[in-house]
């Protein structure tokens, strides 16, 4: 019994709570690295408010789509990400790391306001959606960790490739032009 709970309840948790983790700490990294502020992070610069606004939606039936609600998520965050980006001036010969920060700041209330409508709006189905945005890995199981894995592994792999592009990155952006690094791509890949 004791072998079975494990086997089919714990060890696809266990493993999915550590992969998650994984994903945000690279994620927050990642922000950080492009902003070169310590404090950025995809909650900072709007990537989660865009996802849940998506997941909203289309949970709600407001974007009568037939693409699943991960998909909706990833496109959310994508299109918030590029928003700010583009807001933000990260596509400028000279990026400011503030204006960035105060881009992603603005976009992200405005689309947690959107969100927190949308709910209210749709008050029959709000409980189901708000247990999902907060997210709990207590129903995960071994179906939910391959639909990870392979996402996570493009993403980490991702990332371990612009690791040494964001380092220069941080030397500025004159120094990382210098040395051969395309600035925008390095920032639109980030997203």
């Amino acid at each position: 019994m004791e072998h079975q709970i494990i086997a089919t309840l714990r060890m696809p948790r266990v493993l999915s709570g550590a992969l998650i983790g994984a994903n945000l700490a690279v994620a927050g990294a990642l922000m950080q690295g492009l902003t070169r502020n310590p404090l950025a992070s995809p909650s900072v610069l709007a990537i989660n408010s865009g996802a849940a606004l998506f997941i909203v939606l289309s949970s709600f039936g407001f974007l009568s789509l037939s693409i699943p609600t991960a998909v909706m998520g990833a496109i959310g965050s994508a299109l918030s990400g590029l928003l700010v980006m583009f807001l933000g001036g990260a596509f400028d010969d000279r990026p400011h790391p503030v204006k960035l920060v105060l881009a992603g700041i603005a976009i992200n209330a405005l689309l947690l306001g959107l969100t927190r409508a949308t709910i209210i709006l749709a008050d029959d189905q709000a409980y189901s959606v708000q247990s999902w945005l907060i997210g709990s890995i207590s129903n995960l199981d071994w179906s939910a960790l391959h639909q990870l894995l392979p996402i996570s592994v493009v993403g980490l792999v991702l990332a371990w490739a612009l690791a040494h592009p964001l380092n220069l990155l941080v030397l500025g952006n004159d120094v990382a032009t210098g040395l051969g690094v395309n600035t925008s791509l390095i920032r639109l890949l980030r997203s």
